[in-house]
């Protein structure tokens, strides 16, 4: 169940106290562990080769200046392997990723240091199974006396060689016809060992004529280059730039792996999207896994837009920020009828529309599950009035004369699973666009500030063959052209607050591995953006540097300062400049 706390004790102590006197047990005995921590200090940096399958582990414990362990001979030094992110099943989308899942334990080592200063170090080689992934196991070193089962410290090993790439500028641009596009961004490397790294431009997705290049210290760089000999917390600045060809719209993308030579597991994918003269459009597949986006992906190709796929299953929800950068979003859901667009999705899909967004949402199955649940958001957004005649079916559907996506319609609808179509009234304020054929089966609304159209039948029930207007292509392009009807190139999107000074929520939120925290300063300046505990304390810094005004993306891959995997938690994120500031929380789970 959500909300209920985890509580790890380590054997140690007893179960004492009850009900309301629980704390001023407690809290000695926690307080006493804590001082116990200080006496030693452990750590270590690991290595995974999914080639060979094996790994190792150096480990290091040293006593603080000043403490005394006393019965060494009581401790061992004892290693584990675990592994985060198994996809299993089941969860409340049908699937789940576990964390934290135990794979291995190393043989024990004998604590031999017992006075302050002196340190003890080994390395430990282990085989790794060929069903567990070697880009997410870690390692757990922990000191412990067998006499009491107490644990004296713990800390989970850093990779040996690691490197990271942080987006400065986002991720999805637009730019006029014939203009090149760039994107900087800086690599980051994160291992304890010093190592080549190697960074690679994959163009296999843009279209034929386009061009890719990456600018490393002034030199222009077409498909690999190696940065030599990177240490701990070195910076290389990177710039990548997508080129059309003249006069020719459409949607280019590349991706730019940077990975360390001796553990290529730890590198890092930033994948950057340019839109050349044409709307900027977001497609959800968000369908469970099924096949069923090939039809909405060919009726975009066939009107004539660009998209950027999003699988829903795989990448997750994206949060408002990133829809941001869309000039609209469309949205596929609803085959199974308890999996659609839940709660915390339509926050952010919400916001993205408060902040002149547009979406196209095709789901015959979002009134089953979340029709009322989800009230505010049919209501308020998609214009869905109470009391909708559910599964209803939808054998023909019927464009409302002189409407500017409906009219003229005839639409003999054929569906590849079963129909489960409803029949819906608009709210006021909203148009009913699509009747099937005497109900409604799509509803449209302009709030001034956004557009929404929603289908309650399905868009792959539409033909992909008959004749204009009556085909997935040309009901695509009228969707798509009334939903974003005039778009500006080579400028930031609408954005839900005041652009002159914002910072938005991190996407994702919660986040396992890396998350984006997106921003905006006001002119240029020196820019702080840092990460912090609950308690205060300064985790990370992810920039401090002068920076131009307008919008940026940095992103965060949940390492502290010393490049170590920080525990599940709420943190907090802030902007500083000019003397302002603004916070946001996030929540990480491992």
């Amino acid at each position: 169940m959500t909300g209920t706390p985890d509580v790890f004790w380590d054997g140690y102590d007893e179960t004492i106290g009850g009900g309301t006197d629980m704390y001023p047990f407690y809290k000695p005995l926690l307080d006493a562990h804590l001082l116990d921590l200080a006496k030693i200090e452990v750590g270590g940096h690991a290595v995974f080769d999914e080639v060979t399958d094996t790994g190792s582990v150096s480990v290091t414990c040293e006593v603080a200046p000043g403490e005394t362990i006393a019965n060494p001979s009581e401790c061992k030094i004892r290693v584990l392997l675990y592994e985060d992110d198994i996809f299993m099943c089941c969860g409340a989308r049908g699937t789940s990723n576990w964390s934290r899942i135990h794979r291995d334990n190393l043989p024990e080592t004998q604590l031999t240091i017992s006075n302050g200063g002196e340190v003890q170090t080994f390395t430990q080689n282990f085989s790794i199974d060929e069903s567990w992934d070697g880009d997410q196991l870690h390692v757990l070193i922990f000191v412990q006396r067998d006499s009491n089962k107490k644990q004296l410290n713990a800390a989970v090993a850093v990779p040996s060689y690691d490197v990271d790439v942080v987006n400065l500028d986002p991720v999805v641009q637009k730019t006029g016809l014939s203009s090149t596009t760039e994107f900087d961004s800086e690599v980051t490397y994160t291992g304890v060992l010093s190592d080549d790294v190697t960074v690679t431009l994959d163009e296999t997705a843009l279209p034929v004529g386009w061009n890719a290049e990456i600018v490393w210290n002034s030199t222009t760089y077409l498909s690999t280059l190696t940065l030599s000999a990177m240490t701990p917390s070195q910076l290389e600045a990177l710039r990548v730039r997508i080129i059309p060809p003249a006069g020719v719209p459409g949607l280019g993308t590349v991706k730019v792996t940077v990975a360390p030579v001796n553990d290529p597991l730890h590198g890092t994918t930033a994948t950057f999207h340019s839109f050349v003269g044409t709307k900027a459009i977001l497609f959800v597949d968000d369908d469970n896994g099924t096949a069923h986006d090939a039809e909405f992906t060919a009726a975009i190709a066939a009107s004539n837009h660009f998209a950027v796929r999003r699988d829903f299953a795989l990448e997750g929800q994206p949060a408002a920020p990133y829809l941001s950068l869309y000039d609209a979003v469309i949205w596929n859901t609803g085959e199974l009828q308890t999996n659609t667009i839940g709660l915390q999705t339509q926050t952010e899909i919400m916001s993205y529309l408060d902040g002149g967004g547009a979406l196209f949402l095709s789901s015959q199955g979002f009134l089953n599950h979340m029709g009322i649940t989800g009230a505010t958001f049919r209501q308020n957004y998609l214009k869905v009035a109470t009391g909708w005649a559910q599964d209803a079916g939808c054998a023909s559907a019927t464009g409302v004369a002189l409407d500017p996506i409906g009219d003229g319609l005839t639409l003999p609808m054929s569906f590849p699973f079963t129909d489960r179509s409803d029949r819906i009234t608009a709210e006021s304020g909203g148009a009913v666009w699509l009747n099937a054929p005497s109900n409604g089966a799509g509803v449209r609304y302009d709030s001034g500030t956004f557009r929404t159209v929603f289908m309650s039948t399905a868009f792959e029930g539409v033909s992909n063959v008959d004749a204009n207007p009556n085909n997935q292509a040309t009901l695509m392009g009228r969707i798509l052209d009334w939903l974003a009807p005039n778009f500006a190139v080579g400028v930031e999107p609408a954005a839900p607050v005041d652009l002159s000074f914002a910072l938005w929520q991190n996407s994702p939120n919660p986040f396992g591995g890396a998350t984006s925290v997106r921003f905006a300063l006001p002119a240029a300046g020196l820019a702080d953006i840092s990460v912090f505990d609950v308690t205060g304390r300064r985790v990370a810094q992810l920039v401090n540097r002068t920076m131009e005004a307008g919008v940026h993306v940095v992103d965060w891959d949940g390492r502290d300062s010393a490049g170590r995997s920080v525990a599940s938690g709420v943190y907090l994120v802030r902007l500083a400049t000019g003397g302002k500031s603004l916070t946001k929380e996030m929540v990480r789970l491992k």
